[in-house]
Formats: C-alpha cells, sequence, structure tokens
C-alpha cells in the first residue's frame, strides 16, 4: 500500500488450480495497479536486505519466501509500471472424513 501513494487499488484473489502432474494447489494472488517493482530489484525482492529499507522489499518478503518453502510452496513476482502480481501456491490438503 505504501508504494501506491495516494491511489491505486490492491486485488486479493484465491482459487486452487491443477498442474500437469494432478497435484492441486491453493493459489493466492495479489495484484496493484502501482508503479511497479524496479525490474533491477526484482532478483532480490524474496532476500532479505541490509541498509534502506522502502516500499516493502525489506524482511517481509524473505521471511515470506521461507514459510512459503517451508510449506512446500512457490511465490513468485510479476511486475511493470501499472501491474504486480505476487501468487502464492501451497499444496492443498485433502479434507479428512
Amino acid at each position: 500500500m505504501d508504494a501506491l501513494g495516494d491511489s491505486g487499488t490492491v486485488k486479493i484473489r484465491l482459487d486452487t488450480v491443477t498442474d500437469d502432474r494432478k497435484v492441486t494447489w491453493v493459489r493466492v494472488r495479489v495484484e496493484d495497479d502501482g508503479p511497479g517493482v524496479p525490474e533491477e530489484l526484482q532478483p532480490h525482492v524474496f532476500t532479505t536486505r541490509h541498509g534502506v529499507v522502502r516500499f516493502g522489499l525489506g524482511l517481509g518478503l524473505g521471511i515470506a519466501h521461507t514459510i512459503v518453502h517451508d510449506h512446500s510452496g512457490t511465490i513468485g513476482l510479476e511486475s511493470r509500471p501499472g501491474r504486480t502480481v505476487f501468487e502464492v501456491r501451497l499444496p492443498a490438503m485433502e479434507e479428512e472424513r
């Protein structure tokens, strides 16, 4: 939200997807229409950084990356000015009966 400034939209979507291996994933997508993550920073957004923390590119995404991977999931980023999407996929658990 900080990166959006005074205006902008954040959309959160939750669904399930099945990949070509027949694995079902719970997918969470967070999308905004802000300025985007600069291309040179995109390879580093999931690592912890020392120094100045700006606009959410600090410890939070590194911690999120660790938690998602510890639960056998994936986390990714697609960004350009006007559209940034973070996607988290976690394996779905079968409901016990």
